[in-house]
């Protein structure tokens, strides 16, 4: 059973870590978490997706079942669902299988999505926190 757990939760335990190097105060974590889901945001607002380095993708894929079912024809409008893949190495350091056995990510899936946005820290550190530096 999957537990919930709130966000200030996982900066305390962050702060608290002793295995982290570099940690930082609760307040620091939240800050970062802040800014970086202000750049997410940014990022969707303009129709764009992300790419967090060896961890994910969170873009859009179009849906073309929806544009069918809305009657969609050569001049509808195209809709998008929210789509994510997990990077391959992460999935295979964590023991997580998000494919089907043996499936390799196609080529065309990762077409299928937006155009992603590859996460700059300092960019995000800088433009999007007032206290947060490289």
């Amino acid at each position: 059973e999957a537990m919930a757990i709130a966000e200030d939760e996982v900066f305390g335990q962050c702060a608290d870590d002793p295995k982290l190097i570099g940690r930082q105060t609760q307040r620091r974590y939240k800050e970062v978490w802040l800014a970086y889901c202000k750049w997410i945001v940014e990022r969707f607002d303009k129709g764009l997706g992300v790419n967090v380095t060896n961890f994910m993708r969170i873009s859009w894929a179009e849906d073309e079942l929806e544009e069918q079912m809305r009657g969609g024809g050569e001049d509808a409008d195209q809709v998008f669902k929210p789509a994510w893949r997990l990077a391959e190495g992460f999935e295979k350091a964590h023991g997580l299988q998000c494919r089907n056995k043996g499936e390799k990510a196609a080529a065309g899936d990762e077409e299928n999505l937006v155009k992603c946005e590859e996460i700059n820290f300092h960019k995000v550190a800088i433009r999007y926190s007032a206290n947060l530096s490289k």
